[in-house]
């Protein structure tokens, strides 16, 4: 989450003790937010200059659309807020990891406050708007919190000693998950197994090739699952009931089922941004499969603009289009109720969308295209 774990934690105790002893709930507020926006320009100067770059966008926007609101305004507003991650990937000035995850979070946090706008759906508040970007413990890792948690009627008068215990024991556990397990474990396995975790194909069997795919999915899901617990027991301590991201994503079924499991903040922001309101406008067929795709590939490349993650992208929007559609079309008769209801299904259904989840996130963290291409030929038994 934060390339100094130690300043991490020392900053959320300090914060969390001073915030606590200070009376005054305004004076409490101003500290929180002076505290987290003095944290990030420490460790990322950018991620301020942004954050004040989205909530001058939400008002100049919001002063437009009260007096002109077309489609012309709304894609200029949208490319306005796309501008920072576009330059932060095409300057290399700005390429550093910390900033570039925190800015892809802040950027859809802010579209969204956009969308809502535009749509007169909200009426946004100038300092909750700024917590909301700027709350260091969700930065860098999300969840991609909804603006509602920061309003004023939801923000914490007295803090609950249920909340915070149980909060302390999810930044326990996640500080053993990203350090102990996922790091100490599973990638010093993979480091000793297959360096800078490039195979190849001259070296490596296809049962190797699989055992490598399982592994960096269930890494990537120990340590981003590990993030979000401290990033939730983080915000649990100031009174903030953040939402959860993960619930037990390898017991999906498919992929619709696996994206209300895995990243659960993203992929409902995506659905309901993105993907329903396409929808919306193509209902046929055709439509369901061009909105699953178009909506996954966007976010492929939020993630990262490469080549393997609009691969990812894809592959994660057919496998939702074929569950739209075999649902719209086989939903009531007796062969499909009888499979849903059987065992033996789905523990298919389970093996079979935990390994294509593996095999797309496993390919979308390969280094390059070309090492995602020799997973795949080593995958299929071609590079032996």
């Amino acid at each position: 989450m934060f390339s100094n774990p130690q300043l991490y934690i020392f900053w959320l105790v300090l914060t969390c003790f001073i915030y606590w002893v200070i009376p005054h709930l305004k004076v409490r507020k101003a500290f929180l937010l002076t505290s987290s926006v003095v944290f990030l320009f420490s460790i990322a100067p950018y991620a301020v200059y942004a954050g004040i770059y989205f909530i001058s966008l939400s008002l100049i926007w919001n002063k437009i659309w009260s007096k002109k609101r077309n489609s012309l305004t709304f894609w200029l507003s949208i490319l306005s807020a796309l501008l920072p991650l576009y330059l932060s990937r095409s300057a290399s000035a700005f390429q550093t990891p910390l900033f570039a995850f925190g800015l892809a979070f802040m950027t859809v946090r802010a579209i969204g406050i956009l969308l809502d706008l535009y749509r007169a759906t909200i009426r946004v508040s100038t300092f909750s708007e700024s917590l909301y970007l700027f709350f260091f413990p969700i930065y860098s890792a999300g969840p991609v919190e909804n603006l509602s948690t920061f309003s004023p009627a939801a923000y914490p008068k007295s803090a609950s000693l249920s909340l915070i215990v149980t909060s302390c024991f999810l930044l326990i556990v996640g500080i053993f998950k990203t350090t102990f397990i996922s790091e100490a474990i599973l990638m010093t396995y993979m480091k000793s197994n297959w360096p800078d975790l490039v195979l190849n194909p001259e070296v490596h069997s296809t049962t190797q090739a699989w055992q490598f795919t399982f592994i960096r999915f269930l890494h990537t899901y120990i340590n981003f699952s590990g993030y979000s617990d401290i990033a939730i027991g983080s915000g649990g301590l100031f009174g903030f009931k953040i939402q959860e991201n993960f619930n037990f994503p390898f017991l999906a079924k498919n992929m619709q089922e696996f994206w209300k499991r895995w990243h659960m903040s993203m992929g409902a922001w995506i659905m309901r941004y993105v993907f329903f309101p396409l929808l919306a406008i193509f209902r046929t067929d055709k439509g369901i499969i061009f909105s699953s795709m178009m909506t996954f590939i966007l976010m492929g490349l939020w993630h990262e603009s490469s080549w393997t993650y609009f691969v990812w992208g894809l592959g994660h929007g057919i496998g939702m289009a074929v569950n739209h559609l075999t649902a719209k079309h086989f939903s009531r008769t007796k062969t499909y109720k009888a499979m849903k209801t059987s065992a033996a299904v789905s523990f298919f259904s389970i093996l079979l969308t935990l390994t294509y989840a593996s095999f797309l996130q496993t390919f979308a963290n390969m280094p390059t295209w070309n090492d995602g291409v020799n997973l795949v030929k080593m995958l299929l038994g071609w590079g032996s």
